[in-house]
């Protein structure tokens, strides 16, 4: 029906109705030196600052180039620029934007350290959607090993950000702060998160994309907004445990306030 594409699940044809069909195809070309990889094309970028959103039938997709490195024991570099995106109810390829405000270009850096242990991960990343905003990222994931069967993980994160260039979307001034403590029995998981967005602005991101670096990020809502504060409760279950592994369930609550 006409009015499905309501959901950004399904293309517009030029009459308002739902396209009969639609379809994407999409190449990125990798050339690999010792550890070192440069890619070039189409792909779903999976970063702190930039996360391609695939909760609908045809995912988002960015165009662009990067390099990455590993020649350092226990860290991963990387280093690149998207310069167009398709969105998820989209068959083309359209420029970057932030709300009304377009941009042909986002370049980033990031740094990835992982202890050899692999309990420890601190990631620095920095980003900037050209002429609209910067933003960074301090993030830590810290695992305790109880026992064995039951340990302890806090996902740590911090974004700040603010307007840059010819500040096409007007002045922007963002910090927000995530947390996520998880406490793992066996093929059970009870999780506790907390979020709060400060300054004028919300959380910042190119659109379309999601937000699950956000502690309380959701599949329709991240608590994102301007002063917003929030906090979930959550509790997972792997049933590996019982046999069927691939099968898993999840519920939470989750709970904002104080929005601007």
């Amino acid at each position: 029906g006409a009015g499905e594409y309501g959901a950004l699940l399904l293309l517009k044809d030029d009459d308002g109705d739902p396209a009969g069909s639609f379809g994407r195809l999409g190449v990125a070309l990798k050339a690999k030196l010792s550890n070192t990889e440069v890619k070039v094309g189409e792909w779903m970028p999976n970063f702190p600052i930039v996360t391609a959103d695939d909760f609908r039938a045809l995912p988002q997709t960015f165009r662009g180039a990067q390099i990455a490195s590993q020649e350092l024991k226990n860290w991963s570099f990387y280093a690149g620029e998207f310069t167009k995106t398709s969105l998820r109810n989209d068959s083309s390829m359209e420029d970057l934007s932030f709300g009304s405000a377009q941009s042909d270009s986002f370049k980033f850096l990031g740094a990835d350290y992982r202890s050899s242990s692999k309990n420890t991960t601190v990631r620095l990343w920095s980003g900037e959607l050209e002429d609209i905003y910067k933003q960074h990222y301090l993030g830590l994931i810290q695992k305790w090993q109880l026992s064995q069967t039951v340990s302890l993980t806090s996902n740590l994160g911090y974004f700040w950000g603010k307007d840059a260039g010819a500040a096409k979307a007007g002045p922007l001034d963002n910090q927000t702060a995530s947390a996520l403590f998880s406490l793992n029995i066996a093929q059970h998981s009870i999780s506790i998160g907390l979020q709060n967005v400060s300054g004028d602005t919300g959380w910042m991101r190119i659109g379309g994309t999601g937000g699950i670096y956000l502690a309380n990020n959701t599949f329709n809502h991240a608590f994102d907004n301007p002063r917003e504060r929030s906090w979930q409760v959550r509790y997972d279950l792997n049933f590996v445990g019982y046999g069927i592994p691939g099968l898993s369930f999840m519920t939470r609550y989750v709970h904002g306030d104080n929005v601007e």
